[in-house]
């Protein structure tokens, strides 16, 4: 049995969540679930987009990575590794640095972008995200 923190569509926190093999992963995202390395050994387990449309999954949150502002569809989950390869449930210290990466922006409308960017927040991230919000019809 493993727990994995976890972010579903609509919810402004992470949350944690059993998942027991590859098909309750799976189940979870809402398609077959890929993965994306973060930093300090975190995995953001992700919908791929080869089985369900990620169009036509609800917006989840934004993630920045070189220097670009990435939708991300559907339900995700984080996870560490272990020697394998596998799935394992985040350390304290994970945890921590996924607390300081994870930023929630209310937008004027009300509307709240939730913004994952693994290296922590910069200063030059604030370009795409006006941009992003331009997209949205926001300013931010």
């Amino acid at each position: 049995m493993s727990r994995f923190l976890a972010k579903v569509t609509n919810d402004n926190q992470w949350t944690e969540v059993t998942l027991q093999n590859e098909h309750e992963m799976n189940v979870f995202v809402g398609g077959r679930a890929d993965v994306i390395p973060l930093s300090m050994g975190i995995d953001l387990h992700l919908n791929d987009g080869l089985i369900t449309e990620l169009e036509n999954l609800p917006l989840n949150l934004f993630l920045s990575f070189d220097d670009d502002v990435h939708p991300v569809y559907g339900n995700v989950f984080v996870a560490g590794r272990d020697e394998c390869g596998d799935p394992i449930s985040l350390t304290r210290e994970q945890k921590k640095h996924l607390d300081a990466t994870f930023h929630v922006m209310t937008m004027p409308s009300g509307l709240k972008i939730m913004h994952l960017h693994p290296e922590g927040f910069h200063c030059k991230m604030i370009e795409p995200l006006r941009v992003l919000g331009e997209v949205l019809g926001e300013s931010i």
